[in-house]
Formats: structure tokens, C-alpha cells, sequence
């Protein structure tokens, strides 16, 4: 059965994470590791499951790989382009680019956090058509900034008017940052996007 937030008067603002909420970005994510591995010499194969490379800051995915301290930041430059090259392989999730469109249109504030870099953020909502959508997007200036989830979903709170917020996310980071914060979280997948609709709008 999935979990439901306990809501305050309907409309309140949305914030939502962005890779696996509101975009699929696993794919061009999943090329882009095979890129920056064969570009360090790391024997990758195309049958190793990389799931975990969705959600944690993707310098902690690149050391698990073999990418060395000394080299992090090269290689998360040949990460970026790659990413940026594959943005075509980036589609929303199921109902996203329905949904968040009638919410901005109900008036309803819409924030994202992520711990994606805000230029690659940008590409994203902007090739999904999503980004005149958007009120707010709190994402990391690189890589390498320390900010975590709960800082950049305590910074999309501050900006957004409202009361009764809710937050949407697939990852553990999400529901830990909601947490930290007190506000009411909804996991995606379990709810899909005409659930996070209703318990934005009510019934």
C-alpha cells in the first residue's frame, strides 16, 4: 500500500527531486559511466548493474568505480559532456510532464532539489519542457560542493511561498531530508504522478 503524507490545506507548494522523480536520466547516466571508464582504462562491462549510481553524488560513484582522488575532477569533466551529449536519452517519468504543467497552472509553487549540477538541471527541465514550470531549482554549483539533499530542500523551502509543503522523491536522501526538515514526503515510485496531483489539489 503506499505511503501517504498527511496534508494541510490542499495547494500547498511541491518540491520535488529531479533524476528518477520527474526525469528518467538513468540511461544517458548509465552511457556516461561507460564513457569516463573507457576513457581511465576501467574495465566496465555492459552487464554490470550501475543501479547504484542513481541518487548518491556522482564524485562517490566515479571512487567506487576506480577513478582515483587525484583524477576526480577529470573525470568528472568527461562525465558532464558525455551526460550533456545524451540529454536525447532523457525522457520524463510517467505522467511528469502531464502533471506538473496542470499544477503550475492550478497555481500551485513548484520547486526542485537536486544534487545535480544547476547547469546539467537546467538541460534537463529545459529539454523536457518543463522548465517554465519551475519556481525554484536548488541544485549544486559542481560535483564537489558539499551541499546535501537536506540543505538544498531546506533552500527551495525558504523560497517558495506557502504553507503545507510536500516533498517528492525516489531515494532514501529524499525521505532523509524530509525528515530532518518535518515536512510531509511522498516516495515515487510507490506514488505515481496522479497521486502526488490529488494529494497536492485534495480530492
Amino acid at each position: 500500500m503506499p505511503q501517504r503524507a498527511q496534508q494541510g490545506p490542499p495547494g500547498g507548494p511541491l518540491i520535488s527531486d529531479l533524476d528518477g522523480t520527474i526525469a528518467d536520466t538513468a540511461p544517458a547516466i548509465y552511457e556516461s559511466l561507460h564513457v569516463v571508464c573507457t576513457a581511465f582504462d576501467i574495465d566496465l562491462g555492459h552487464d554490470v548493474d550501475l543501479s547504484f549510481a542513481l541518487g548518491p553524488p556522482l564524485h562517490s560513484v566515479l571512487r567506487k568505480l576506480g577513478i582515483t582522488d587525484e583524477r576526480m575532477r577529470e573525470a568528472i569533466a568527461v562525465f558532464e559532456t558525455a551526460h550533456t551529449e545524451r540529454m536525447s536519452l532523457v525522457v520524463p517519468m510517467p505522467g511528469a510532464e502531464i502533471v506538473i504543467p496542470e499544477l503550475a497552472a492550478a497555481g500551485v509553487s513548484i520547486g526542485v532539489a537536486t544534487i545535480k549540477p544547476k547547469f546539467i538541471a537546467k538541460v534537463v527541465l529545459r529539454n523536457l519542457g518543463l522548465a517554465d514550470h519551475i519556481d525554484v531549482l536548488h541544485a549544486r554549483h559542481d560535483d564537489m560542493d558539499p551541499r546535501t539533499k537536506t540543505d538544498l530542500v531546506r533552500g527551495a523551502l525558504e523560497d517558495l511561498a506557502g504553507h503545507s509543503p510536500l516533498y517528492v522523491g525516489d531515494h532514501g536522501n529524499d525521505e532523509l531530508a524530509a525528515r530532518e526538515l518535518g515536512i510531509p514526503f511522498l516516495p515515487y515510485p510507490d506514488n505515481n504522478w496522479n497521486d502526488i496531483r490529488a494529494a497536492v489539489l485534495g480530492p
